[in-house]
């Protein structure tokens, strides 16, 4: 039976003529903080067909409530209102003639009133129905863009005609930036890490490295030095590009619906995941979702272990030259990879330090490897602290330092692994024993690892009902999985 989103099932109980109206209106009621911005908005045209306004109001009209002469490229642009985080464009096609002018569409969102004619463009989803059904609704993800204005294009010579725009935003327009209290840390420890370059350079190892070793150099604590930028933000995801959606691999593989009933991010479809992980070429996202039928896309997928395993072997065969000196360092039994996701949720808890300490003691640990996964979009860490972009990056900066710093004064010579998304999921892969954290990562790592797991309790789906417990049972049953439930000792 093809899966539902949540979207789709609140349409189910309401059926209506209109849908779009319904789509909008399931968007702003099944999610807190969702506004409305285009309608009533300002509005400009490339050019005007016969008597009809080159500026007007964008509202819902039939047949369309403007229309662009016969030109190329014809475009509308519509102001709204201020500068903020955009979320989904949902468009109707003109409802009587000439639909299927509106076959191919791209969209822009920037910050000034004319849109850049040599910037980026993305396609509009537009569905097999949109130039048929006269209520059929195009339903984009505009990947949490920043901006004023949002333009749809058409990318051929033609006529532009349309019946309605709307554009949904999911942060609430008005918050206040709370001040960022500088706290107190101990940094002996911290100024003596050293970092220094492995796999050409592809990965990044932090630690208490010798100062006599001529491949290190010091490790700046400094959240605006390129090193920084290169190695703790894994350059892949921390992209300052408001049009490129982040290398999120977590969400994007839809991890969180193993242990999130409402899950929601703008990832809704198989196809909207498969395009977002378009942006990133070749990697594990883009291997996986290229292994699924257009049909299958087209339905809201829970996570595939297997297909994930296939992508993740397929990328590391790839990248072995790069990924072979640490797998070989990982894949002994007298180590440990840990994953731990710091930044965006703060700093690493000390209960779960103490689990780290028994797994060590109990298991005869001699090399640790802590792979310290950030959450990069600027924009989501601003949204949940109600902090502005630079406040939001000092924040998740500090909280990284600290979590290093309690694991370096606690554990004897942990070596932090800084590379990117994928790599990291290589690693994990190819560890003799894992230790995973929290979110979405953690889960897709727990899939993949070919050795022991471990899990505690503050990992969300410890649960022995869980989705992940059932999950894991059958598709990884070479792992072993030891509890450690010490979140509340």
């Amino acid at each position: 039976m093809k899966a539902l989103s949540a979207l789709d099932k609140h349409l189910c109980k309401k059926p209506s003529k209109n849908r779009l109206h319904d789509k909008i209106e399931a968007i702003l009621s099944l999610i807190p903080g969702a506004t409305e911005l285009a309608n009533g908005a300002k509005y400009t045209l490339s050019s005007s067909y016969l008597n009809t306004e080159k500026n007007g109001i964008a509202t819902a009209r039939r047949p369309y409530f403007f229309h662009t002469d016969d030109q190329a490229y014809p475009s509308i642009t519509i102001d709204l209102g201020g500068h903020m985080r955009l979320d989904y464009l949902l468009i109707k096609n003109r409802t009587d003639v000439c639909r299927e002018r509106a076959s191919s569409l791209l969209w822009q969102v920037h910050s000034d009133h004319a849109y850049q004619k040599n910037g980026v463009f993305y396609n509009v989803c537009i569905p097999s129905n949109f130039n048929d059904d006269n209520e059929s609704v195009s339903v984009s993800p505009l990947f949490s863009a920043h901006g004023r204005y949002i333009t749809v294009i058409a990318p051929t010579f033609t006529m532009l005609h349309l019946s309605e725009i709307r554009v949904i935003s999911l942060q609430k327009q008005n918050f206040n930036c709370k001040e960022l209290k500088p706290r107190a840390l101990e940094w002996s420890k911290l100024e003596t890490l050293r970092c220094r370059k492995l796999a050409n350079c592809e990965i990044t190892e932090i630690g208490l490295i010798e100062a006599d070793d001529p491949t290190a150099t010091e490790f700046p604590l400094d959240a605006s030095s390129q090193i920084f930028r290169e190695t703790l933000m894994n350059g892949e995801d921390a992209s300052d590009d408001a049009f490129k959606p982040t290398y999120n691999i977590g969400d994007l593989l839809m991890m969180p619906r193993l242990y999130l009933e409402n899950f929601a991010s703008g990832h809704t479809s198989g196809e909207f995941a498969h395009a977002c992980s378009a942006f990133f070429p070749d990697t594990i996202a883009d291997i996986y979702y290229r292994s699924f039928s257009v049909e299958e896309l087209k339905e809201l997928l829970p996570p595939q272990p297997d297909r994930l395993r296939d992508a993740t072997d397929k990328f590391y065969e790839r990248h072995y030259s790069s990924l072979e000196s640490i797998v070989e360092r990982v894949s002994t039994h007298d180590s440990i990879v840990i994953h731990i996701r710091s930044g965006d949720v703060g700093i690493v808890d000390s209960r779960f330090v103490d689990s780290i300490e028994k797994i060590v003691d109990a298991h005869q640990i001699k090399h640790i490897y802590v792979l310290m996964g950030v959450h990069n979009c600027w924009s989501y860490v601003s949204t949940i602290r109600k902090i502005d972009l630079n406040e939001a990056r000092t924040w998740v900066f500090e909280n990284c330092l600290h979590s290093i710093h309690k694991l370096i004064t606690r554990l004897p010579d942990p070596r932090f692994i800084m590379t990117g998304a994928d790599y990291s999921l290589c690693i994990a892969r190819k560890s003799k024993n894992l230790l995973i954290h929290l979110g979405g990562f953690s889960s897709t790592c727990s899939f993949l690892c070919e050795g022991n797991v471990f899990v505690t309790g503050f990992y969300e789906n410890i649960k022995d009902d869980s989705q992940w417990r059932r999950a894991i049972a059958q598709y990884n049953a070479k792992a072993q999985i030891i509890d450690y439930f010490n979140s509340s000792n």
